[in-house]
């Protein structure tokens, strides 16, 4: 493992390479675009997110709109997050305001007995904080067919948070994270693949019963996050003002005394 190296572009700089993948961090390329970074996140939270991601095919036009909905698949394998989390999570802490988090996968034979479409085959990607959320674009086998999804949906920022004019994000291969919320969630509501299980296994009250289980929490975590992030707001704008008057005031020079 190398780290802290340069890679053989300029622009890249190396954090961990491996036979099973590498982590760099490259330059954004928008200049006037600011990353909320350095940014220190657990490896768990980054585990989470990335156990969150999943892929579908997307609807071709021959579909029709009373079509089922497409089965999703996690985009990483246990053994890629095991590899990803603490080295992205260290990237994140390392980097600057103009750089964002890069990784490649080096691809490995699927197993024959692997059922067809249990993971995606996920080849490289990159992530950013900005805010007090976490973008993450993955770029898989078949990628133009693919829409990225994130898991439980409650931790999913609407897609208006997207960069898509300064940074070129292709919304349906990037998701943007409330990872604050994200972290406050029960395990349970991190549990299976985000597929909702069919109508027949349910009665109408068991539902009910576990729709009311998963909202409560769910709600109290995001009320939190919200108060966390209008806080962090209100303490930006008191240090802008701090720094707009202490600009003023070194404009404002002393007048000279007339004799």
């Amino acid at each position: 493992m190398a780290a802290g190296c340069a890679t053989g572009s300029a622009r890249e700089v190396l954090i961990a390479e491996t036979s099973r993948g590498t982590v760099f961090l490259q330059r954004i390329p928008d200049r006037s675009f600011q990353a909320a970074h350095p940014i220190k996140l657990e490896a768990g939270l980054m585990a989470r997110v990335l156990r969150g991601i999943h892929v579908q095919d997307l609807k071709t036009p021959v579909q029709t709109t009373g079509s089922a909905r497409p089965k999703s698949t996690r985009a990483f394998s246990d053994d890629a997050i095991e590899f990803l989390a603490p080295l992205i999570a260290s990237a994140l802490a390392q980097a600057g305001w103009d750089q964002r988090v890069g990784f490649r996968l080096v691809r490995t034979p699927v197993p024959a007995s692997s059922p067809p479409g249990s993971l995606a085959e996920t080849a490289a990607g990159t992530l950013y904080a900005y805010g007090r959320s976490l973008h993450v674009t993955v770029i898989t086998t078949g990628t133009e067919r693919r829409e990225v999804l994130f898991f439980p949906e409650a931790a999913r920022r609407p897609d208006t948070y997207l960069q898509t004019g300064l940074l070129g994000e292709e919304p349906h291969m990037t998701v943007a994270v409330n990872y604050e919320l994200l972290g406050k969630l029960p395990s349970a509501m991190l549990e299976g693949t985000g597929e909702e299980p069919p109508l027949a296994s349910k009665s109408p009250r068991q539902s009910t019963d576990t729709t009311a289980k998963e909202t409560v929490p769910a709600r109290d975590a995001e009320l939190e996050a919200l108060k966390a992030e209008l806080r962090s707001l209100r303490e930006r704008i008191a240090q802008q003002e701090a720094e707009i008057q202490s600009l003023k005031g070194e404009k404002q020079k002393p007048k000279k005394s007339r004799k």
